[in-house]
């Protein structure tokens, strides 16, 4: 499953959703978390919602940071399950552009691994996509970087 969190930025979000759809390997559902106030957002969000039973929205109206939308839902998407062992959860933001094969190389990774409860890909500029400007990341537990 994969978790989207969005805020006013409806370019960037269409085209993470793009992105999405596109996998190589398929996002069985996918759950935005929305917090704009953006009306170009709304007719994004209609666009997705209607176009697979498997997409979702959840619009929090007021102000959250990334981290407690992430939070939102992750637990959203955990409804359902007994364990956590039974889901993967794909967590972006809007202004995420996956490659095609980002997902595999994800599952892959984490099927090669058992132990590794985390798996990220290394993230590169949208302007120069040669340019890396993460490679993994340290976070607190509210998914704030340190």
């Amino acid at each position: 499953m994969a978790v989207v969190v969005s805020n006013d930025e409806p370019q960037y979000l269409q085209s993470a959703l793009a992105a999405l759809a596109n996998q190589s390997f398929r996002v069985e559902r996918t759950l935005v978390v929305d917090s704009s106030s953006n009306p170009e957002i709304d007719e994004v969000l209609s666009i997705f919602v209607s176009s697979s039973s498997h997409n979702a929205v959840l619009q929090i109206k007021e102000s959250a940071s990334f981290a407690e939308l992430a939070a939102t839902g992750i637990k959203q998407a955990l409804q359902g399950y007994d364990s956590i062992d039974e889901i993967a959860i794909w967590l972006l933001h809007d202004d995420s552009a996956p490659e095609v094969h980002a997902l595999a190389e994800l599952v892959r990774a984490l099927e090669l691994s058992p132990l590794v409860a985390i798996a990220s890909p290394k993230q590169v500029s949208f302007e120069n996509p040669k340019l890396i400007e993460q490679m993994g990341l340290t976070v607190t537990k509210s998914l704030k970087p340190f």
